[in-house]
């Protein structure tokens, strides 16, 4: 696709920008509001003071704060027709990004995020190395969305993670070539590492999915 855009207004966009505020301390915060609340509540109608009611009211707002992270914020879903960069980029690039990003900001958000380790550790391609080769011009992004797109269809993919976009970034430097050559890589190198972080993620997320035991045996 020759016309990938981003937008940065779209809805997932904009929820994707609430969702990085959900830092776990703030979401541990939100778990001892409610508790605090509720606790109080309670206590206060119990000495019958009908302002308790009001305690135990205000608590489920905390709960239903936490309920939408988890439920849709913290793996906002890609859409199933995407037509834009911001309909399938990950959530935790594109909570980040500005209106209008350049390569190195891309890059450096990449350098925060666990993809972005990953490379680092597996490849040596760590953040500050990638900025000293990378554009700080916002009209070459296009070629990088473009790049990222064509690589997440290669990959068999449904959205562009930080790795993906990692390696789109570098293979849209003009001299990714003698980059690659410096790192003793190759293309094929990248692709790989693509696909061992995705095969890492699956195994996380696998194993945060509550395990389902039966109930006692019965004769």
């Amino acid at each position: 696709m020759s016309d990938i855009s981003f937008n940065y207004t779209s809805t997932r966009s904009e929820k994707a920008r609430i969702s990085i505020l959900f830092t776990k301390n703030k979401i541990n915060l939100l778990y001892v509001a409610f508790l605090t609340m509720i606790i109080l509540g309670f206590i206060l109608i119990f000495r019958e003071f009908p302002v308790g009611w009001s305690f135990v009211g205000f608590s489920i707002v905390s709960v239903m704060i936490i309920e939408w992270y988890n439920g849709e914020l913290r793996h906002l879903k890609t859409l199933k027709n995407p037509k834009n960069i911001d309909d399938v980029l990950s959530c935790e690039i594109l909570g980040r990004i500005s209106k209008n990003p350049t390569p190195r900001e891309i890059a450096k958000i990449i350098g925060i995020v666990p993809g972005g380790h990953f490379f680092a550790i597996r490849f040596g391609i760590s953040n500050s190395f990638l900025c000293e080769f990378v554009s700080n011009d916002k009209d070459d992004m296009k070629e990088i969305w473009q790049e990222s797109w064509k690589i997440m269809k290669n990959t068999k993919n449904q959205k562009i993670s930080s790795a993906i976009l990692l390696t789109a970034i570098i293979k849209s430097t003009p001299n990714s070539i003698n980059l690659l050559n410096h790192l003793q890589l190759d293309e094929d190198d990248l692709i790989s590492g693509i696909k061992w972080y995705d095969h890492l993620h699956d195994l996380i997320e696998l194993h945060r999915i509550p395990k389902r035991t039966g109930g006692l045996a019965r004769d």
